[in-house]
């Protein structure tokens, strides 16, 4: 059901009409779970012997790939939150 309820946020969002209050809600969702997946991404870089800033250079495991796109995602979904707050953008 999680799933749903994903696409209804992303349904509101891109139509506009998700309200200020869930738009804030989401965006701070959003926020904790981009940090955690940064912290993760991170750790298992570390764990495999490399840095971080690194991850266009090496070749990664499917575990860090999905990582990897799991923060792209999230990090997209922030972007187009703040474009929905902020109608300048």
């Amino acid at each position: 059901m999680r799933s749903g309820r994903r696409l209804w946020d992303y349904q509101c969002v891109m139509s506009g009409k998700m309200p200020a209050d869930e738009l804030e809600k989401r965006r701070k969702e959003l926020t904790a779970r981009l940090l955690e997946l940064d912290e993760r991404f991170e750790r298992e870089m570390r764990a495999r012997g490399f840095e971080p800033g690194q991850v266009e250079n090496v070749a990664l495991t499917s575990e860090l790939a999905r990582l990897y796109a799991a923060r792209e995602e999230v990090g997209a979904e922030l972007e187009e939150l703040a474009a929905q707050g902020d109608p300048e953008r």
